[in-house]
């Protein structure tokens, strides 16, 4: 049989797919690369992330698809999710079973085992947000474990039979919720303990060997260490949904209050004439302007920024400062000049403090 391929996008990587089925291709499409799209780092060694299938690979994972009678491209794609899954977790990427969207400029995830609504949950939360929630992959994601700091969330080729999402995503993740069907709508923080055996099992892996089994952990063990997972056990409705955004809202409050965030090293506040001014010294202008002018009140949030205080105490300490009684007029105007500081270099990135522990 005459083989084709291609190369295609896995949550930034490039993973070479040789096809047995060249009809197989079509389901590609939207997430295939150049090689010129690859950066140094995400190609170093890429032809070690070759794909392909063997006849007996597709016969033996025959039960992805849950029927005999398919045709065999169809059975070479989800083969291939299989087989891609397997080889992305040495590069801390790992296929995940679930639903995946943006909401305030972070991804959710909800998952399940098969058949429990999570499409159902999707479409009511497009619904109940309309274009504040953008499909990021509507089955099976691509979770990209590779930087310090935050997990992200990444579209894939295998995004369902409705095919909801877009190519070549890539959010943050800002937690997951695992649903169960139930008779009433609630909706509770999971621990560790009961949430790590059901998550493990929703990774998309063949599990040949011992290797691929403690990298899968090691994916998990992360996201578990950066993002709050809760179970939402629901009748499948709209209420089930806005529930689900209540408890994230509560929680993204909670986040902000445990931001801080780095300051560029090389950049000193100094006065002279009572004019503010950040200073950058050689080695930081590579980064930032040499020199910029804040007013007053900036140069009370650089110090408290550089204290590490989160938001409400330097939106308070403004507040006091000069007597102002709109707090979410302060926190705008706060928010702004941190963003502005951002821009221009100053800030380096910003951390949010954990909770507790989840161990």
């Amino acid at each position: 049989m005459e083989t084709s391929g291609c190369l295609v996008n896995c949550g930034g990587v490039p993973v070479h797919i040789t096809f047995l089925h060249p009809g197989t291709a079509k389901y590609f499409r939207g997430c295939l690369m150049q090689e010129s799209d690859c950066d140094a780092a995400a190609c170093a060694g890429s032809e070690e992330l070759h794909v392909q299938c063997t006849g007996d690979f597709l016969e033996e994972n025959r039960w992805l698809v849950g029927c005999q009678d398919v045709p065999g491209e169809i059975l070479e794609f989800h083969a291939l999710m299989l087989a891609a899954g397997s080889r992305l977790l040495a590069r801390r990427r790992a296929v995940f079973h679930g639903a995946a969207f943006c909401w305030r400029d972070l991804a959710w995830i909800l998952t399940a085992p098969s058949g429990t609504g999570k499409t159902t949950q999707l479409v009511h939360w497009i619904h109940t947000q309309g274009r504040d929630v953008r499909t990021i992959n509507g089955d099976k994601p691509i979770l990209d474990c590779s930087s310090e700091g935050s997990v992200y969330v990444c579209s894939s080729p295998w995004r369902g039979k409705e095919r909801y999402g877009h190519p070549h995503m890539r959010v943050e993740l800002g937690g997951i919720i695992f649903l169960r069907q139930g008779s009433t709508n609630t909706i509770r923080r999971m621990e560790a303990e009961e949430a790590v055996p059901l998550l493990f099992a929703e990774f998309i892996s063949s599990r040949e060997s011992a290797e691929e089994i403690r990298q899968q952990a090691d994916q998990l063990d992360r996201v578990m260490r950066t993002v709050p997972v809760w179970e939402l056990v629901n009748v499948g409705d709209e209420e089930s949904a806005l529930l689900t955004q209540k408890a994230i809202g509560e929680y993204l409050q909670s986040r902000q209050d445990r931001q801080i965030w780095h300051l560029r090293q090389g950049v000193t506040l100094v006065t002279a004439a009572g004019v503010y001014l950040l200073a950058a010294d050689r080695s930081a202008q590579r980064a930032c302007d040499s020199v910029c002018r804040i007013n007053e009140t900036g140069a009370l949030i650089w110090n408290m920024l550089q204290k590490g205080a989160a938001l409400p105490a330097i939106v308070s300490a403004v507040q006091q400062q000069y007597q102002a009684a709109d707090a979410r007029a302060v926190e705008a105007d706060v928010k702004n000049f941190i963003a502005a500081l951002r821009r221009k270099g100053y800030i380096t990135r910003d951390v949010i403090m954990p909770e507790r522990s989840m161990y």
